[in-house]
């Protein structure tokens, strides 16, 4: 979405950061996840092994949850850009924080129509794109909308005449998975992934 559809805010260059920042104003759900199996977890009281089962009597999953990471203590892990030179304290001794070795962030989907349908720049754009569409040749297809499977669409009638007028949303599910470094040769391999919800409504170039 363009940049009007967010807060004008600076985004950090750590992509952790901007997660963070997101899961305190979008409402975004942060759990931990299996590597192995991908069963999920709240944050608060993980077991450092997967407990999961495929089915009841069979073993337990036992992929570790969590991998250390060397780190000074009393000292933030943030990033910060030490103007002066910076001397470590003999004193502050080094030890191994447990971190999560895969996290899966979502999010609710009334929230998130709630917090799409408040943006006052989205429904004038449904209704400006409805009516490009609309003054464009039948005979040339360019938006979905144009599509016979779009215009065969039956959507649900109010329930009385009274109730306000109705907004008809269609989405798109999209979903890619990638190795982020794109090096697998040198056997460096990650997977990432990405699954985005999109509403065919608005214009393209939204």
């Amino acid at each position: 979405m363009p940049a009007k559809y967010f807060n004008s805010k600076i985004f950090a260059k750590d992509v952790r950061t901007n997660i963070n920042n997101l899961c305190n104003t979008a409402n975004l759900f942060k759990t931990i996840a299996c590597p192995a199996c991908f069963h999920l977890y709240p944050t608060t009281d993980v077991p450092s092994n997967c407990t999961f089962k495929v089915a009841k009597g069979a073993k337990k999953c036992e992929e570790p949850l969590f991998r250390s990471k060397p780190s000074f203590h009393s000292i933030s892990d943030k990033g910060a850009c030490h103007l002066k030179p910076y001397h470590l304290d003999s004193t502050k001794l080094l030890i191994n924080v447990q971190i999560p070795r895969s996290t899966y962030i979502t999010q609710n989907i009334l929230s998130w129509v709630m917090w799409f349908l408040n943006k006052k720049e989205t429904e004038a754009d449904m209704d400006s794109w409805a009516n490009v569409v609309h003054r464009k040749s039948p005979n040339i297809v360019e938006d979905i909308q144009q599509t016979p499977s779009w215009k065969s669409l039956q959507w649900l009638p109010a329930s009385s005449p009274e109730d306000p007028p109705t907004l008809h949303l269609a989405m798109n599910l999209f979903i890619d998975w990638f190795n982020p470094l794109g090096n697998k040769q040198a056997g460096k391999s990650h997977s990432m992934g990405l699954i985005a919800l999109n509403c065919m409504n608005l214009p393209p170039n939204t």
